[in-house]
């Protein structure tokens, strides 16, 4: 079976014309819009796809460019894009042509992908071929209804990580074992799932139903199932019941997913997808399943069990280890400290640094102040501070110079005197004798002048020295190893080589009683931070936090969010309007101590929004997910 709505009329090489475009107007409307699109997070990418497409058009010719449309995700992408193009490449030439597509039929095929394909040939007046004989036999078939000389272009929506991908460029030669030579072209080579959805979502382009009941990628209706990673953990799961004949064995629930766009880690967008051994994805529970674990298990923020729960008494949970360095933390504070932030000199940048780091490792910062260079109003917010939360970080106004007073109003703070540390003077008269020695062997060198005669170190100069000064009950923190020393480059290499490193010793951080001073240059605050964070602070439960970015503005949302809140007590939520941002509206936030009890706010949330209101969902990754995922 094979059938075309072609024109006709026959192009001179005996292929035929391609089919006017019905729907010429629209596209071509439709291919300004996306060439004018200032959504940063996506233009770029339609751009180049565009650009790829049009130079397909313009070596090939509209009769010899056609592409594939199965009705999954990618090819609605592609078949939106090449309409746009054809219909600017028939506004510049004064002719009219529109996109040839192929269908190769599967008789494994979903009912609703079938129809997707019929809704969206009709009303995009879609130039469609279909082949029941195979993709290789029908691809053949069809390459040669354009002549056996013909060079032909066939347009794909092969994504980088797609299993069939390889190492294949934009423009990729067809594989050597093709009976007959084309071009493959995939502009979306390097759009990720996150654009996919972004795009059709965007422009409110329609998609097949299946992928709001969960399914994220479709193959056969026999090795397809929803995603896992989508299913909704409800709190009285209804009975699992087996469906088909039993040759397929193909479970199926009752249970309810999320739409394909709430996907947040899209390197499970193939979860759903089984082979036909298995029968099943490998992460693929029924309803029950998840009952049976979640009844007597304790669960983290992703989902995984982390302690059985005995139902007897007594029954003891383990802990993750401690060091023994480590400061139990719940709550903390920062105080950055500098009259240069407060008349406006200088911007800050630390506060987002502080945040990022403690939510990476579950802290919660609770409470932000700023105040000048003043050591009473520095000594008091320090003490107050200081007895309020766990630990508190400052940041600034430590060192030499005159309005260095943060040491003093530490001190004054904790009822403490100034005096000179011994270990802090020790390492910073190891410091200065390092730094003279290599400025002494770089004197040696630069002279060519061979010199075995040791020169004397000169004294540390007193502003260096003044640094040994501190608060009485001061703690010094080196860092273990191999963050005890850090590696810096060393002028420039000879001709134009790399120059060389110097291993110095890492400078130790300050703790003052529950206080961590740093300095407040962001550089160095930063690399404090990290340091901290990793070695002196013990690591909480990391909640679990979810981004919706939405098309709509924020005082549409009012009350759907109030309900939400008072229905969800456990999620904190926020929303933030972007005024007169390309790309979006308003993001709203969801964070709790638990993925269910985040599922449960967003989907709250997303339901009670119209449907064209939520552009994608996106979970914030932290440093713990982020090293997990490589």
């Amino acid at each position: 079976m094979s059938t075309a709505a072609t024109s006709k009329a026959d192009t001179r090489d005996g292929s035929p014309l391609p089919r006017e475009f019905s729907n010429y107007t629209d596209s071509l409307q439709f291919y300004h819009a996306l060439r004018s699109c200032k959504d940063q997070y996506i233009s770029s990418h339609l751009n180049k796809a565009l650009d790829s497409l049009s130079d397909a058009l313009r070596l090939y010719g509209p009769n010899h460019v056609f592409s594939s449309y199965n009705g999954g995700k990618d090819a609605d992408v592609i078949m939106h894009l090449l309409r746009a193009v054809f219909a600017k490449y028939s506004d510049e030439r004064g002719v009219n042509v529109s996109p040839e597509m192929v269908y190769f039929y599967n008789p494994d095929e979903f009912e609703e992908v079938t129809e997707h394909i019929e809704r969206s040939k009709t009303l995009y007046n879609l130039n469609i071929t279909t082949y029941d004989n195979g993709i290789v036999e029908g691809l053949k078939q069809h390459l040669l209804l354009r002549g056996n000389n013909a060079h032909c272009a066939f347009v794909l929506g092969t994504r980088k990580g797609d299993p069939n991908c390889g190492e294949q460029e934009v423009f990729a030669p067809a594989s050597a074992w093709m009976p007959i030579p084309f071009m493959r072209v995939n502009p979306i080579l390097h759009w990720e799932y996150g654009h996919v959805w972004h795009f059709l979502r965007t422009f409110n382009l329609s998609y097949c139903s299946l992928y709001d009941q969960g399914y994220t990628s479709l193959g056969k209706k026999s090795q397809t199932f929803p995603n896992p990673a989508l299913q909704r953990k409800n709190p009285v799961p209804p009975v699992a019941k087996v469906v088909d004949d039993a040759s397929i064995a193909r479970t199926t629930t009752s249970a309810e997913y999320w739409p394909a766009y709430m996907l947040s880690d899209w390197t499970l967008e193939r979860s759903g997808r089984a082979s036909s051994v298995s029968l099943k994805p490998k992460n693929f529970k029924s309803e029950e399943e998840l009952a049976r674990e979640q009844e007597g298990s304790q669960v983290d923020s992703e989902g995984n069990v982390l302690v059985h729960v005995c139902s007897t008494a007594g029954a003891a949970s383990s802990a993750s280890p401690k060091t023994p360095s480590s400061v139990p933390t719940q709550t903390a504070a920062l105080l950055i400290i500098g009259d240069e932030i407060l008349n406006g000199f200088t911007s800050d940048s630390n506060l987002q640094v502080t945040s990022k780091a403690l939510a990476d490792i579950g802290i919660p910062l609770k409470k932000v102040s700023i105040v000048s260079d003043d050591v009473d109003d520095i000594a008091q917010e320090v003490q107050r501070l200081s007895q309020r939360y766990d630990i508190v970080f400052t940041s600034g106004g430590i060192g030499p110079t005159h309005d260095d007073v943060t040491l003093k109003a530490i001190a004054k703070a904790l009822r403490q005197d100034i005096r000179l540390n011994a270990e802090m003077l020790q390492h910073l008269e190891t410091v200065h004798i390092e730094q003279q020695r290599r400025k002494q062997l770089d004197a040696v060198s630069a002279s060519s002048i061979s010199n075995n005669e040791e020169h004397p170190i000169p004294p540390m100069e007193d502003s260096m020295r003044r640094l040994a000064f501190l608060p009485e009950q001061s703690q010094l923190r080196f860092p273990p190893s191999p963050d005890d020393y850090y590696l810096v480059s060393q002028g420039t290499g000879a001709h134009g080589d790399q120059p060389p490193l110097l291993r110095n010793k890492t400078w130790p951080i300050l703790q003052c009683d529950n206080i961590f001073v740093l300095p407040g240059v962001p550089q160095f605050y930063a690399a404090k931070v990290a340091l901290i964070t990793k070695h002196f602070l013990s690591r909480q439960s990391v909640h679990e936090r979810w981004k919706i970015i939405l098309d709509v503005e924020e005082r549409g949302l009012v009350t759907h969010l109030d309900a939400v809140v008072a229905a969800h007590p456990k999620a904190k939520i926020g929303s933030y309007p972007y005024v007169e941002h390309p790309e979006f509206k308003t993001i709203i936030t969801v964070e709790a101590p638990q993925a269910a009890q985040v599922e449960a706010a967003v989907q709250a949330v997303v339901e009670a929004l119209p449907r064209h209101a939520v552009l994608r969902v996106e979970r914030v990754a932290t440093s713990s997910t982020a090293d997990a995922s490589k």
